[in-house]
């Protein structure tokens, strides 16, 4: 894991990434404090570029790949910092980066994710028919000694059991998935066409791969789903939930043709047939009516937490349980009321109307005040960031980091942030220039 962040103004950009590696194998953490993730794109073009989560994109390293796309691009002057960001994708692409990455590594790594998706629903599938079987038992021989209740709850279990065997049986389940994750291919550029393409290049390959697969997690699928399982690992690939070691790479800096920075943001899962697969998340232009922005990247938190006076969790958390705690006061308030005799003219049903209203009311007052609160938090910040000169900035950046890397030293969770911060500012003028720069 990894903490990083873009701040802007109209006078610039400054960027910090902390240097924390994570190496998790076999259930052991190791972490390393000397990773580069903050990068110079081009010499001749003021452009940085910092990366997260997976340190490499098919086994090739970030440093080597920054590297060599830099080397290209040598003479490169990009008219906008998306001209960058769309070049890099179509160097991952190319025929070089194809020859010293593994497209197999990582299909051999989906293939393992979706076979433990799989073995775990059908685990969990054959658990329900054990725990209905057994429910039905329990109804035929002890059924006359049960009271109401006890008979209420095993019909209640017995009905939310069936309800999930009736839509997750085993002998329908890959076919439902498929066709879930066909209907999210939510990556870029991805259509039917790219997905035969890999079946034609790689299904030789997945089919031995996932005998390798089902024998090392003692997983038996029908011969006849073979092929579908097949299918379901080449979809797989494009799901999110399927792929949390993703790489994620962010471009800040001044195109030739922009007056004022810009930032761009893509998560990469993967390089298969000469074709990237990625999520392009967005990114911001600085402009005179939106003249300053913090862009957190990896572990958001703690600088989610500063922009806005809330904790991200505690905001969940907050709206999550306002609904429950106005509904249960007023639930309350609503039962002592209806029996009253100075209320029987308005009858229970008005009352109950009314009371709902007011829940709805307090409900929506309570998610507005939160909303401005935040706003609010937010604007005083941002105010003050529209005009701190690009040391200023810098410090910033790094402060931010360095908070994020105290909340981990002061919590009892694994210390993923951490190592030394290198920190870069990019002006329209002196173009990258480090602040900050560790030495290995």
């Amino acid at each position: 894991m990894t903490a990083e962040v873009v701040v802007m103004n109209r006078k610039g950009v400054a960027m910090a990434a902390d240097s924390a590696g994570t190496l998790s194998s076999r259930g052991m953490l190791k972490i390393y404090n000397s990773n580069d993730k903050l990068f110079q794109v081009s010499d001749k073009c003021h452009i940085g570029t910092l990366t997260y989560g997976n340190s490499s994109i098919n086994g090739a390293p970030f440093e080597l790949i920054i590297g060599r796309f830099k080397e290209q691009h040598r003479d490169t002057i990009w008219g906008k910092v998306d001209d960058c960001k769309a070049d890099f994708i179509e160097y991952l692409n190319s025929k070089e980066f194809g020859m010293y990455s593994d497209e197999k590594f990582y299909i051999q790594s989906t293939i393992i994710d979706s076979l433990e998706i799989l073995r775990d629903d059908f685990n969990s599938i054959k658990d329900d028919i054990r725990h209905l079987r057994f429910l039905d038992w329990q109804l035929s021989r002890h059924g006359s000694e049960l009271n109401e209740e006890e008979k209420d709850q095993f019909s209640s279990d017995r009905k939310n059991i069936k309800e999930r065997l009736d839509n997750f049986n085993e002998s329908n389940y890959i076919e439902w998935n498929l066709e879930q994750i066909t209907q999210l291919k939510n990556c870029c550029n991805i259509n039917d066409s790219f997905f035969q393409e890999i079946y034609d290049t790689y299904s030789s390959y997945i089919a031995d791969e996932l005998e390798k697969g089902l024998e090392q997690l003692q997983f038996v699928i029908p011969p006849e789903k073979k092929n579908l399982v097949i299918r379901y690992c080449i979809y797989a690939m494009f799901k999110n939930i399927l792929r949390e070691d993703r790489s994620g790479v962010a471009f800040a800096g001044f195109g030739s043709e922009e007056f004022y920075p810009s930032c761009a943001n893509i998560e990469i899962y993967g390089v298969i047939c000469g074709k990237t697969i990625y999520q392009d998340l967005g990114g911001f232009t600085i402009s005179t009516e939106k003249p300053m922005y913090i862009m957190p990247l990896a572990q958001k938190e703690n600088v989610n937490t500063f922009v806005f006076g809330i904790s991200p969790m505690m905001e969940k958390s907050l709206r999550e349980s306002v609904g429950d705690f106005f509904g249960n006061a007023l639930s309350k308030f609503g039962h002592e009321l209806s029996d009253e005799d100075a209320f029987a003219p308005f009858g229970k049903e008005k009352l109950l109307k009314a009371l709902t209203l007011a829940r709805e009311s307090m409900e929506k007052e309570f998610t507005e005040l939160l909303d401005f609160k935040k706003f609010d938090n937010r604007q005083k910040i941002y105010t003050a960031l529209d005009w701190l000169s690009i040391p200023d900035m810098a410090q910033m950046a790094k402060n931010l980091i360095e908070l994020t890397t105290f909340k981990k030293k002061m919590s009892v969770e694994a210390d993923t942030v951490g190592g030394p911060i290198d920190v870069a500012v990019i002006s329209k003028n002196d173009g990258f220039t480090w602040v900050e720069k560790k030495t290995k």
